[in-house]
């Protein structure tokens, strides 16, 4: 939640695209219970950082200030109104400049787009979507929930507990696995053609095989956790799916290696492996250092 020094630099600069000045709630009406609903929509389709709804400020900047934020409300109101769920943050942040007062700050964050009204309230129907273009909600065009839909079965973060994900990330690991093992069995089948003794290769294949396969899997159980966990799900998974590229590779340039014997074999597919997983992990934590600095930087200019 942010402190006083970030609410005022926020404040200062202006209603934006993830800033919404509101000079008060009014949630005892449908009207002041839509409005509030369709601005955290919007917030939510249109900031993927995060969006800040400040109450007790006018739109030239003036704090006018507020006694209470009712997050019990409020939370109930987007639980009811918004599908699918949005994450809030409520938080009552006093200030000293330029006078003492209390803002009441609502954070959003969303992991799912395309949100949009769960039900009809106020003037808004149900399904409605809304979208954020600088200052100014907007209705969103077709082509945008489109591209919304499209992202979300990209990064969507489904709950981990929901069957149908348990059964895709079982499957899609036990076929890693399989097809890791066939590609090496069938590979040090080739290399020992005419050099080498066929059942050495077959060895040393199986169990580089085996122990690739299991690291890939691993890999994408992995991937899967990252993404439940983390809110740069996009970029995660490009991380991991090219750490996990690079390990196969290791993988393969390992066992196209020439080998006597099941031991030189296994022990260069072991090596092959490793790097590959060395690789991979040096890969993915440039790729979260360079994110989380970017959005620290980004959050600091806001």
């Amino acid at each position: 939640m942010l402190n006083e020094l970030e609410l005022i630099r926020l404040i200062m600069a202006g209603e934006s695209q993830r800033v919404d000045f509101k000079r008060e709630l009014d949630l005892s009406t449908a009207k002041g219970k839509s409005e509030l609903v369709k601005d955290i929509i919007a917030f939510a389709n249109s900031a993927p950082t995060g969006g800040y709804l400040l109450v007790g400020v006018d739109d030239d900047k003036s704090i006018v200030g507020v006694n209470a934020i009712e997050e019990e409300r409020i939370q109930q109101i987007a639980a009811t109104y918004i599908n699918p769920s949005v994450d809030l943050h409520c938080a009552l942040v006093p200030i000293n400049f330029p006078k003492q007062a209390f803002i009441g700050v609502i954070e959003v964050k969303a992991r799912r787009r395309p949100y949009k009204f769960a039900r009809s309230i106020g003037s808004f129907k149900q399904n409605e979507v809304f979208v954020r273009h600088g200052s100014i909600v907007l209705k969103a065009a077709p082509e945008d929930i489109i591209e919304m839909h499209g992202e979300s079965r990209v990064i969507d973060i489904p709950d981990i507990h929901k069957k149908p994900r348990r059964t895709l990330m079982k499957t899609a690991s036990n076929l890693s696995f399989l097809a890791t093992v066939v590609l090496m069995l069938f590979w040090s089948v080739m290399m020992s053609k005419g050099e080498h003794d066929l059942i050495p290769g077959v060895i040393a294949g199986a169990v580089m095989g085996v122990v690739g396969g299991i690291v890939l899997a691993a890999a994408i159980r992995a991937m899967d956790w990252v993404i439940q966990r983390r809110q740069e799900s996009k970029t995660a998974l490009m991380a991991v799916f090219w750490a996990t590229v690079i390990l196969v590779l290791g993988v393969v340039l390992a066992a196209s290696l020439p080998f006597s014997s099941p031991a030189d074999g296994i022990l260069s597919g072991l090596v092959g492996i490793s790097l590959g997983a060395i690789a991979g992990a040096i890969f993915v934590t440039v790729i979260w250092a360079i994110e989380w600095i970017v959005r620290e930087v980004g959050e600091r200019l806001h």
